[in-house]
């Protein structure tokens, strides 16, 4: 249940065009039993929105391995990290999902 996950998100708050952007995420089970998570490229994504359209969203076409299941223990951590080849200059905002459901709020970021 993604309730009982703890997720941190780390990605930086500018970057420039070419660049690319990498972003880390940090899935802690604070639930009271272990956990089968999946954190393959399939089943945690980022997406990239730009005012009301999506840009990008890493399930896609995502990148391997694209299953990863990892038995996490309560109070242990899993992590990974997405990788977006940056298109164009602007205001963008990053959120993560796990199976398609949102596990973070946004976070905005500035490309140049």
């Amino acid at each position: 249940d993604a309730a009982q996950l703890n997720v941190a998100v780390d990605a930086p708050k500018e970057t420039t065009v070419g660049a690319g952007m990498s972003i880390e995420a940090t899935l802690t089970n604070e639930g009271g039993d272990a956990c089968l998570l999946d954190i393959g490229g399939a089943s945690l994504g980022a997406v990239i929105n730009s005012g009301d359209q999506t840009v990008w969203t890493s399930t896609t076409c995502p990148a391997e391995p694209t299953e990863r299941p990892l038995l996490v223990d309560v109070g242990e951590s899993a992590r990974a990290s997405l990788t977006w080849s940056v298109a164009a200059a602007g205001t963008y905002r990053l959120h993560l999902q796990l199976d398609g459901t949102d596990i973070t709020g946004e976070q905005v970021f500035l490309i140049q």
